[in-house]
Order: structure tokens, then sequence, then C-alpha cells
């Protein structure tokens, strides 16, 4: 079955412009800094982050499964990337997933250029200058809808959603609301996978502590409360 692979993003560290780390400093409003601070757990604003698990998630599903699409962070740019100029999390993310698959090819076969064993998927990336349509978002929600739409313009039957343990049920039920709402996105398979389930599964002894690091921190329990806080919303129409 044809299979698009769709990486969520949670953020970019400005001014580097490097994909997050697990646990992030945010400003007031729980958004993502112009100007990035160093990780400090007993920060009042400090939440996961986790663009760089969503990333090391995806190049093991890569190798395993071999999708014929790969989308990261498929949506409009937030303001902070705006008032700083910088590139799109897609732009990011997906330069530093390619970067790690090469990287393996080399550790598992010495050899760059064959990383996959058989045709190299097609990366789709939302650009900079990409416009965003009017009267859309840049959230998770209209994310969701643009990878499906995707999805179906390539005629890929399958969908699977990549993101960090606190998002995936926010993230499911904005999928299952829009496969509900729009009868053609009821042709899709979806499906959604924690970044930290997938790297565990892989190597528990590797990833353990810092799993374990990352579900006992207080960043992971104020990002629980956003998580829910953000469902409470939308099941009340609210969501924003």
């Amino acid at each position: 079955m044809s299979l698009l692979l769709a990486v969520l993003g949670r953020g970019i560290l400005c001014p580097h412009f490097l994909p997050t780390e697990d646990i992030e400093v945010c400003d007031n409003k729980f958004a993502h800094r112009s100007v990035a601070i160093s990780p400090d757990d007993d920060h009042p604003n400090c939440i996961v982050g986790g663009s760089s698990l969503n990333l090391e998630a995806a190049h093991l599903l890569i190798w395993e499964h071999n999708p014929d699409v790969i989308v990261c962070a498929y949506g409009g740019r937030s303001p902070y990337l705006v008032s700083s100029d910088a590139p799109s999390e897609s732009e990011v993310m997906t330069a530093a997933l390619r970067e790690q698959l090469e990287q393996l090819a080399v550790d598992y076969t010495g050899d760059s250029r064959p990383w996959l064993n058989c045709t190299r998927p097609e990366f789709v990336v939302w650009p900079k200058d990409r416009p965003t349509p009017e009267g859309t978002r840049s959230n998770a929600l209209q994310e969701l809808i643009n990878i499906f739409e995707l999805a179906l313009e390539r005629g890929v039957k399958a969908v699977t959603i990549v993101t960090v343990t606190v998002q995936v049920p926010r993230v499911t039920l904005f999928a299952n609301n829009h496969r509900r709402r729009r009868p053609e996105f009821q042709r899709l398979t979806v499906g959604t996978i924690s970044s930290e389930e997938v790297l565990m599964d892989h190597d528990a002894r590797r990833y353990a502590p810092r799993v374990a690091a990352l579900f006992a921190s207080k960043a992971f329990a104020r990002t629980a409360k956003l998580e829910e806080r953000g469902i409470s919303d939308f099941l009340a129409g609210k969501y924003q």
C-alpha cells in the first residue's frame, strides 16, 4: 500500500534554525521564541519541544517502511519565524532528516547512494515563500488538512503521522474529525504513532533514560495540561 509519512513539527530554534530539543523555554503565551534560550525545566514556560525526537523516529520509520512521500511540518510559517525572517519549519526539518538519512546509509552500507533498498521517496516541502491560503492558520488542525489533501493529490492510500507522545491524543482527535467532515479523506487509512514509542522499540537500552527523563519532567506535565486545554477548546468549538 502506498504510504505518506507525515512528521509533525514542534518548532525550530532561532536564530540558528535547528529543530527544537526535547524541552524548550517558550514565551509567556507558550509560543516559540524569536531568539531561543537554554532549556530549563524549572522555568514556568518550559514545555516539550521535540522536533529532534520526531526526526529521529522518522528516519527509523523511513528505513523500515520505505514511504512513497514524506512531509515535515507541512504548514505555513508561525509568526516567530516570519518576524525572524527564518526558513519554514518544513525546510529546516526536511534538510535535517535528509542529512540523517545520508549518514545512516554510510553507517549501514558504507555507501551514501543507496540509502534505501528501492526508489528514494518524494520529499514535499512547504517553502518559506509559499502563500498560506486566506483564512487558514499555522496550527496542527490546518496542517493535517494540508497533509491529507497532499496524500489525495499524490494518490497515496495510507498516512502515518509521527509526533511526540504528549501530542498524540490531540492529533488523533483532529485527524478523526477531518475524516468525519471530509468524505474524501475517508479513502485514506490514517494512523498516529508516538516518536518515543518508535525509538524505544528500536533500542530501549539507548533511549530509555532519555524518554524516562522527558516523561518525568515538569515540561511534560505543563505540555500535557496545554494539550488537554486544546482538546477541551476544540470540543467546545473554541480552538484557535
